[in-house]
């Protein structure tokens, strides 16, 4: 080692306080990299396996496959893993209490299937042969007789058949139930029932099916399928699922294989699994991807300028206070590369011992946030199994925290070693760099002397001849600001992306009961039966069905307009006249609640609104919801208002028809729509995702609208809250099988919302959790950054207040003197910390715009205590620095020229 790096050395020991600060900025800069790349990939990891562990980890599917091009499919090198299951045929349920979706649908699979598409099994195991079988907990619920693991199933399965449908559609297309349909090929088998499972995945990508899917065990290989077709179990068709080697080329590829199903006679559908392909890293959507990107440039940005800012400061300031030490080092022979090499010596030596630290805070401190994380996602998640979040590190993402922040640590570095190289020796041994006096700028405003006296005077005349020394502690000012609330709104703007999407409807379950199931019990009745099951706390009724209303536009949001004129009518002027009665109004559907009277007006009291308005039924007033999501064609997605403007009259028209669509019931009413509610919606009210009204249950019945229009209004929804929605949707479903609810109600008249909000639930919460530890590791940065700055300037003060001292300055001058310099460097720091704020604010809003519209939100809390927080460290840094030399010898403090 030489002699100017063991110099080096010597100063750092010298000088403990800001190396030690120096190491905190380089090892908390570290820890952020190195928590924002492990987080990254311990969350693509976890939602990569959550996806599998939900529904599999295929990335493409291709349904109704002939079994020649499974063949074909098999022998291709793009596709690297494939899995063939047979669609065997339908089975008609003849004991099946749901009239509209009565099939059992048949499907063989082997025993790689669960490897691409997930079944979660709530008993029992998986098929081993052919006769065995799994279905599904929703089949045994519509089942009239109760079936339960180990009983025997006989099925009659075919393919099914209905007159004037295309006969290229094949039998999974046809959606609905016809009487008249019939199987073709139809085999009889018995099953045994040796496993029982939720709804599975593989179910929800057929659309909508008249029935239920149920697993038996068959062989996937092409000839073994020909075989096994030929012999038991006749399959229809074959659905493929897939893994491919560039996931980029997917379409490509689905599409490829789907026109030689075409070629085959056959009409095949293709699918891929887009939420895998975006955790995967391989979204094709451009929108989602220019967010993504967008919004990790700007936190990575935020980091690096927090940090950069930090250490920039301190190696400013250190070289500052050595200008003599390489002035003297410059006049005994010393080159300016030594020079540039002691500084840059500096930097190694600092992350050599800030980066290590960094790095294993900064990986446990992720480790043990993720398992705390993990115990709060545990009850809100719905897959029960092995899936947890854990930190998962790979050596990419340590290497690239550690290269970042070595950058980051050279860049701070960069401009205090070319300006200790480029100062000439003369310069560097005065120490004349740094104050530069003409007298014109040194001049006081007279106001100064006269509110603040002659230290403030002192203190305005101290920064104007040295301003790059305090220069210095206005940046450190001003970059935490920027990064306090930058970091407060990058926040804001992912809470308020993940809630945008959350529904207004405030229950767990719901049911629907007809008027014709329910008999002769009263709704009161009905009400408190349900009420009193397990786990059930809070339970309303309503009534609730579409109507329409002409709308004038000009009562609708601008951009709702522009985006559904764009949609709807590919802004065709001729057609936008024709349809909106030359631009001035159009039929708006809009779905209507009528809720039990007690719970409405316990809400209206609970928000404050005009109980008596609300609750007249001699002038009805509803209460209105029109918030709205939509995307444009280049796949925005826009959040908010449909209407704009509120309380203003109208006429609703409710109207029944018949099974060939011909009007046979009408019925108007006249209200007034009122204020537009952003609030939770009242329990009873479904979030329809579009305009919806609410009114008390009371007006149905004194004006008899039931009984005008008995079709439209024959179900009864009932809304639960409870403590245990998983226990009070099986109790409910009991309950509702017992009494023979189902005869009569064509849709799913069970449903548990909280189970599946739980998953955007906990996306709140995982993005609230690691805001404020965001927050709190990037005011770490910022406190550190102006301690460090202060303190050093202080320090680098002594001389200075000792020469005052010796002059007979009083320790109440110091105070006025300080005291004002706190506010010069509060308000010059908020000065330009908060319009660069805004404009940051601002780049974030277009950003997210690029895939979501919403509008643009400011952080006024968190501006509020940035505000409040610049005066206060300053104070308390700028009093516990000088307070530190208060004992200090003047004669001594004269004589030191170093700290």
């Amino acid at each position: 080692m030489n002699i100017i790096n063991r110099f080096t050395l010597r100063t750092l020991r010298q000088n403990k306080i800001r190396t030690l600060v120096t190491i905190i900025g380089i090892a908390l800069s570290m820890a952020m990299f190195t928590g924002v790349t492990s987080l990254i990939v311990s969350f693509q990891q976890y939602l990569v396996q959550l996806e599998i562990a939900d529904s599999g980890m295929w990335q493409g599917r291709l349904d109704n496959v002939p079994a020649e091009v499974v063949k074909n499919m098999q022998s291709d090198s793009e596709i690297t893993g494939m899995n063939v299951v047979q669609n065997l045929g339908a089975a008609l349920d003849e004991k099946s209490l749901d009239e509209e979706a009565p099939f059992l649908f048949l499907t063989g699979i082997n025993n790689e299937f669960t490897d691409y598409s997930a079944i979660q099994l709530l008993e029992g195991r998986l098929p081993k042969d052919s006769t065995e079988i799994v279905v599904s907990q929703n089949w045994l619920n519509t089942h009239e007789q109760d079936c339960q693991m180990g009983d025997t199933l006989t099925l009659t399965y075919g393919k099914r058949q209905v007159e004037l449908v295309e006969p290229k559609v094949e039998n999974w297309e046809i959606a609905g139930y016809s009487e008249e349909e019939t199987l073709e090929n139809s085999s009889t088998r018995q099953f045994q029932i040796v496993g029982i499972c939720q709804m599975p995945s593989y179910q929800l990508y057929m659309g909508v099916l008249p029935g239920n899917i149920a697993f038996t065990y068959v062989e996937n290989d092409a000839d073994a399928v020909s075989a096994e077709a030929q012999s038991t179990l006749k399959a229809v068709d074959y659905t493929v699922l897939m893994r491919v080697k560039h996931p980029a080329d997917l379409i490509e590829l689905l599409t490829k294989y789907q026109k030689q199903c075409k070629s085959a006679g056959v009409y095949s559908a293709y699918f891929t699994h887009g939420s895998l392909l975006r955790y995967e890293g391989n979204s094709t959507n451009d929108e989602f991807n220019s967010v993504l990107y967008g919004m990790a440039a700007i936190l990575i940005g935020i980091i690096m300028l927090g940090s950069i800012s930090l250490i920039y400061n301190t190696f400013s300031i250190s070289v500052s206070e050595r200008t003599k030490q390489f002035g003297l080092l410059k006049s005994i022979g010393a080159t300016k590369r030594q020079i540039r090499n002691s500084v840059f010596f500096e930097v190694l030596v600092l992350s050599l011992l800030g980066i290590p630290v960094g790095l294993l805070a900064g990986l446990g401190g992720i480790a043990v946030t993720l398992r705390v994380v993990a115990k709060i996602l545990e009850p809100m998640l719905t897959i029960q199994n092995a899936v947890t979040l854990h930190l998962v590190v790979t050596p990419a993402s340590v290497w690239i925290a550690i290269l970042v922040s070595f950058v980051t640590v050279l860049l701070s570095a960069w401009l205090p070693a070319r300006k200790a190289v480029k100062s000439p020796v003369m310069q560097s041994l005065r120490q004349s760099n740094d104050i530069r006096i003409k007298g014109r700028r040194l001049r006081a405003n007279p106001l100064v002397y006269r509110f603040f006296g002659f230290e403030g005077m002192l203190a305005t005349k101290n920064y104007k001849r040295n301003r790059r020394k305090y220069r210095a502690t206005v940046l450190s000012l001003f970059m935490s600001i920027v990064l306090f609330v930058t970091a407060a709104s990058f926040c804001m703007y992912m809470q308020n992306s993940v809630t945008s999407f959350s529904g207004q409807a405030d229950y767990d379950v719901y049911c629907g009961v007809t008027d014709e199931d329910r008999g002769k019990k009263d709704l009161g009745t009905l009400k408190g039966e349900i009420g009193q099951l397990e786990g059930v706390t809070e339970i309303a009724y309503s009534k609730s069905s579409m109507a329409t209303v002409k709308m004038p536009l000009k009562y609708y949001n601008d951009d709702y307009l522009r985006i559904r004129r764009e949609q709807e009518y590919e802004n065709d002027e001729k057609l936008w006249d024709k349809y909106t009665n030359g631009g001035k109004e159009w039929d708006e559907t809009v779905q209507i609640y009528f809720v039990e009277d007690a719970i409405y007006q316990s809400y209206l009291e609970q928000y404050h609104y005009n109980v008596s308005e609300y609750m007249d039924t001699e002038h009805p007033k509803a209460l209105v919801w029109s918030r709205v999501i939509v995307s444009n064609r280049e796949g925005k997605v826009f959040a908010s208002q449909i209407l704009q403007e509120q309380n203003f009259s109208c006429q609703v028209k409710f109207e029944d028809w018949d099974e060939d669509g011909n009007t046979v019931g009408q019925y108007p009413l006249d209200l007034t729509m009122g204020e537009i509610s952003e609030d939770t919606m009242p329990l009873g009210v479904e979030d329809s995702g579009g305009i919806t009204l609410v009114l008390p249950y009371r007006i149905l019945e004194e004006r008899e609208i039931v009984q005008q229009l008995p079709a439209r209004f024959d179900q009864t929804l009932f809304m639960l809250r409870s403590s245990d929605h998983w226990t009070t949707t099986a109790k409910l479903t009991e309950y509702v099988k017992q009494n023979k609810y189902y005869e009569h109600y064509e849709t799913e008249h069970i449903y548990d919302l909280r189970e599946a909000q739980e998953a955007a639930h906990a996306s709140v919460t995982i993005i609230e959790i690691f805001s404020y530890g965001f927050i709190v590791l990037i005011t770490l940065i910022s406190l550190a950054n102006v301690f460090n700055t202060i303190s050093t300037n202080i320090a680098l003060r002594r001389q200075e207040f000792a020469m005052l001292k010796s002059v007979g300055m009083t320790k109440r001058g110091f105070h006025h003197m300080m005291n004002y310099e706190c506010l010069l460097f509060g308000f010059k720091g908020l000065l330009y910390g908060l319009p660069v704020s805004f404009g940051i604010n601002y780049l974030m809003y277009r950003v997210m715009n690029e895939g979501l519209y919403g509008r643009f939100l400011i952080p006024w809390g968190s501006l509020g205590i940035s505000v409040v927080s610049v005066f206060l460290v300053v104070f308390l840094t700028m009093f516990y620095s000088y307070h530190k030399m208060a004992q200090d010898n003047p004669i001594e403090a004269l004589r030191n020229e170093n700290i």
